[in-house]
């Protein structure tokens, strides 16, 4: 063999060694395209699967049964309670004439006749006393009602006075009444007594049971 024909032999050869490299490459190039990609699918369906794996373990729901019951309990519970009082010596002075005058219809020589005595002034008083049972002070508020011979309202008189633990006050009313003539206020017979307006309270506390709703489920 000539040299020539040796050099033509060797370029063969490297002809298609090159050619052999090249289609290997390609080989390898298509089967780690073809992998990355089973790679990606099977990434995007673990999550379905995972769910579906969930969804699995989950137990099952059970319904609970709730209904209502009364509960008890204890509460201290207050309220306004009046203190223990009472009321007596209930004293009524119905006609008491400070000042007589003449009152006179007639005359003779300059003397006059017919003449009646009435009362020019009289004092009208009622009075009581209000004791304090209780073992707690107050403000007891009284009215004195004075009434006219028709039983008509003619004065009232308030009284409040505080009083401290079994003690005794006494509530007096009384007033002035002034006539010019026998027919005048101050010669009627009048009436009197007493009225409750405002009696002090206290707090009474105590312990009771009461009851609430509560939801119980089981």
């Amino acid at each position: 063999m000539t040299k020539k024909e040796k050099v033509k032999s060797y370029k063969v050869i490297i002809s298609i060694l090159i050619f052999a490299v090249l289609i290997l490459g390609i080989f390898l190039i298509t089967k780690i395209s073809n992998n990355e990609t089973g790679n990606v699918i099977s990434s995007t369906n673990s999550p379905s699967q995972s769910s579906s794996t969930l969804t699995q373990n989950n137990p099952p729901t059970t319904n609970k049964n709730c209904h209502d019951v009364q509960v008890p309990y204890t509460a201290n519970v207050c309220n306004p309670q009046n203190l223990e009082y009472s009321v007596t010596n209930a004293h009524w002075t119905p006609y008491q004439c400070n000042k007589q005058s003449k009152y006179c219809t007639g005359s003779f020589l300059g003397i006059a006749t017919n003449c009646t005595n009435f009362c020019a002034d009289q004092t009208l008083t009622y009075s009581i006393d209000v004791n304090n049972l209780d073992s707690q002070s107050g403000t007891f508020t009284f009215n004195i009602n004075f009434y006219s011979p028709d039983k008509t309202l003619y004065k009232t008189i308030p009284l409040t006075q505080s009083l401290y633990p079994q003690t005794t006050q006494s509530f007096i009313g009384t007033f002035e009444i002034t006539s010019d003539s026998p027919t005048g206020d101050a010669n009627k017979m009048y009436s009197a007594t007493y009225q409750e307006v405002s009696i002090p309270t206290k707090q009474v506390c105590q312990y009771v049971t009461n009851y609430r709703t509560e939801t119980q489920c089981n």
